[in-house]
C-alpha cells in the first residue's frame, strides 16, 4: 500500500510542476528568401529561410533541401566550409544584398489589435 501511495504522490507532484514558456519573436531583419547567382550552374539560385536560431543565425535552404547557406549573427552570408563557394552572395552583408535587390522580405500585416 505504501508503494502505491508514494507512486501516486510522485505522479501528482510531477503533474503540478509549473512550466514557463517565453514567447519568441521572429527577427525583423531576417529575409524570407535570398537570391544568388551560381557561377557554376550559370543560373539564379533562391534560398528559403529554413531555421532561425536563438542567437539570430539563420539557415537558408535551396529547393529540395540539398544546399544550405548560413546568415550569421553579424548578418553576413557565410561561405560553406565543406564545398567550394559557387554563389556570388557569400561574404556579403544583408545591407549589400538588399542594395543589389537580392532579398525578399516578409511583409508584416498589422492585426486589429495593433
Amino acid at each position: 500500500m505504501t508503494k502505491h501511495f508514494l507512486g501516486m504522490f510522485a505522479i501528482a507532484s510531477v503533474m503540478i510542476v509549473p512550466t514557463a514558456s517565453v514567447a519568441q519573436t521572429f527577427p525583423q531583419d531576417v529575409p524570407m528568401e535570398i537570391m544568388c547567382w551560381s557561377q557554376n550552374a550559370k543560373a539564379w539560385v533562391v534560398g528559403y529561410v529554413h531555421t532561425v536560431k536563438e542567437n539570430g543565425e539563420a539557415v537558408y535552404q535551396g529547393q529540395g533541401g540539398r544546399l544550405n547557406a548560413t546568415l550569421n549573427a553579424a548578418r553576413v552570408l557565410v561561405a560553406p566550409s565543406d564545398r567550394p563557394a559557387g554563389l556570388d552572395c557569400y561574404g556579403k552583408t544583408l545591407d549589400q544584398l538588399r542594395a543589389m535587390g537580392r532579398l525578399i522580405s516578409l511583409q508584416r500585416v498589422p492585426t486589429a489589435s495593433q
